[in-house]
């Protein structure tokens, strides 16, 4: 057993602000909100370790049910909410005899995001929907998960290793035969590794959650794998994994339903990241509740802490309603889980129809209004989620604003996010960039996509910061319809995408498109800001940006830059680990503006650096694609 030292800070306050918080009658102290059951802390013993390249893969055999997602509720409650979604569907049906039912949007469409590097991900595993997860490092290693698999990719696409979840955990304690599914993955900035969830059978026989962490940088090599009770109360299984970390903790919550089809609310569970890098017993606590589908917020651009949120929605019909839970501290500074501020949102979100596609009268399941992602920068709580919009299938997104004093004095804010013509749905949200010094967040948003006229697909917009969207830029068109599943087949659960850390404005996609055989296939995709990423001087021209275009580049590359004064200047070109690999032009030139271009078709497809230097140094840099 590992020792755990506390500390007890002093109360030196005699009054506190506090957003639905409780305090101790007896010493003034914040509790945890009632509504939680909290269990003691756990240490988890290791159950494992595996070499991921090393493992054999076996069948990737899936034995469980085809059906629709888990929806919260005792039976009666749960045909409450098919009679709203029925009634959404209705709804559906009597707009498309309405003109404005695929209106355009009001606002003039700023460009979409840029493409840079695609491939096809993993093989369908036959699990339904794909469910993908997404992780990228900051050395370019992607991790991609989807329902029963696990690949491993350079960000060039060059696949370093592929196994099925079961073959990953054969042999380890805490996974046995059972089917596994829903995974989800993380990237940790600040210890440069990896973290996968997922699922472990679905009874209360036998559900568990299983945890690898990564040992190293390399997601092909080893991990520590653990796992964790899936039936907390003892009568129940776990559903629906999601992941979120913080500066030092994973946070993991699961819906929690009974054998018999019933939800009994959600369990989370608090885990020490350092413990599972190292491999030592793994150092937990859990809460379980009435809430259904919390969904962790993990950083934007960096992990936050010691305190750490989580949202969820009203989940049923339409709603103004957005609510926060905020962790006060970690476990080793006794932190408490307080109850939630209830925030009313400036516009309010509504069930989703189901979505049409094309060849087919099959329809795709978009599910309820709970969470499917979010992150935290800047003070605000950014997340997206199904919703309506005129009677077709669109997205909804909100954000938080923290005040700094106190939840109390926060706010939020909502849109709906649609397109003329487009039904949308599962988005993923990832930062992209503040914009100015309102603090205001850029994202990117990604969704799938279909329509009467068009197979499923996925595609990605990308949010100013002052409220509006731009236009999509598709990622994968469809293949062909998604069968299975009965009048309305699997369309979701979630898309997944991902910022790489230390490059700003970059992030990477996995979602899933329709394939000519009925099933979902996963593509993924790096995308970029509209506008070509600028990166200031950092010598005598501070301040002044170089541009370049086109990007990605494919035929020619164009770039221009201020000269202050007259000398000699050269042009290399650098990969991502800063190694020159060509310096094709040098020349004169004289003060006003500087241009270079050239043709990139000798390089190998990937990023690189385009270096010009003067007599003194560096002048300026600028990044830039390759993608023939």
């Amino acid at each position: 057993m590992k020792k755990h030292q506390f500390y007890f800070p002093l109360l030196a306050f005699t009054f506190w602000v506090c957003s639905g918080g409780y305090l101790s009658a007896q010493s003034g102290a914040l509790v945890h909100d009632p509504e939680f059951v909290v269990g003691p802390i756990v240490e988890i013993p290791l159950s494992g370790t595996v070499v991921l390249s090393e493992v054999p893969d076996d069948f990737n055999a899936i034995l469980k049910n085809e059906r629709v997602i888990h929806a919260p509720g005792t039976n009666p409650e749960k045909e409450a909410w098919q009679k709203i979604k029925d009634e959404a569907n209705r709804q559906k049906e009597l707009a498309r005899q309405n003109a404005d039912s695929h209106k355009k949007n009001d606002a003039q469409l700023t460009a979409a995001p840029t493409i840079g590097t695609q491939f096809f991900g993993n093989s369908h595993d036959g699990g339904i929907p794909n469910d993908n997860g997404l992780s990228i490092s900051a050395g370019g290693k992607v991790v991609s998960v989807t329902n029963s698999r696990i690949h491993v990719y350079s960000n060039s696409g060059t696949q370093a290793s592929a196994k099925s979840l079961s073959a990953f955990s054969t042999g380890v304690a805490a996974a046995g035969t059972n089917s596994k599914y829903d995974p989800k993955t993380v990237y940790d900035p600040i210890a440069d590794r990896f973290v996968v969830a997922y699922l472990n059978g679905s009874s209360s026989s036998n559900s568990k959650i299983v945890i690898a962490f990564s040992k190293t940088n390399d997601p092909a090599g080893a991990w520590n794998i653990y796992g964790l009770n899936g039936n907390i109360t003892g009568s129940v299984w776990s559903d629906f994994v999601q992941i979120g970390i913080s500066s030092s903790e994973l946070f993991i919550t699961t819906n929690l339903f009974t054998n018999a089809g019933a939800s009994t609310g959600s369990n989370v569970y608090e885990v020490e990241l350092a413990d599972g890098y190292a491999g030592t017993p793994l150092t937990t606590r859990n809460f379980s509740s009435s809430y259904f589908s919390l969904h962790p917020v993990s950083g934007g651009l960096n992990s936050y802490g010691p305190h750490f949120y989580m949202v969820r929605t009203a989940n049923s019909g339409s709603s103004s309603d957005i609510y926060v839970h905020k962790f006060t501290n970690n476990i080793a500074g006794l932190g408490v889980l307080l109850p939630p501020a209830t925030f009313q949102l400036s516009t309010g979100y509504s069930s989703p129809p189901d979505a049409d596609q094309l060849g087919t009268t099959t329809k795709l399941s978009t599910g309820d209004n709970r969470v499917q992602s979010a992150y935290f920068e800047n003070n605000r709580i950014e997340f997206v989620m199904n919703s309506g919009y005129l009677g077709n299938p669109a997205i909804f997104h909100g954000t938080v604003i923290i005040s700094a004093l106190d939840l109390s004095f926060s706010s939020a804010l909502g849109q709906s996010i649609h397109y003329p013509n487009l039904e949308i749905g599962y988005p993923g949200i990832a930062y992209a960039g503040s914009q100015g010094t309102d603090g205001t967040n850029k994202s990117f948003v990604s969704f799938n996509y279909c329509s009467p006229t068009q197979f499923p697909g996925c595609a990605a917009t990308y949010l100013d910061g002052d409220g509006s969207f731009s236009d999509y830029a598709v990622l994968k068109v469809g293949n062909g319809k998604v069968t299975g599943g009965g009048t309305a087949a699997r369309w979701g659960d979630y898309a997944d995408l991902a910022e790489k850390t230390g490059s700003p404005g970059e992030v990477w996609v996995g979602a899933s498109f329709g394939t000519s055989n009925g099933y979902t296939g996963t593509y993924i995709s790096q995308i970029f800001t509209p506008a070509p990423l600028k990166i200031e001087t950092d010598f005598t021209t501070a301040g002044e940006t170089m541009t370049a275009y086109p990007v990605p580049a494919s035929q020619f590359v164009n770039f221009s830059f201020p000269v202050a004064s007259a000398g000699n200047f050269a042009l290399e070109i650098l990969n991502l680990e800063g190694k020159i690999i060509a310096r094709p032009v040098e020349d004169y030139l004289r003060p006003g503006i500087g241009k270079v271009a050239f043709n990139p078709q000798a390089l190998p497809d990937g990023i690189y650096f385009a270096v010009v230097k003067g007599e003194n140094g560096e002048v300026f840099k600028e990044k830039f694609i390759v993608r023939k």
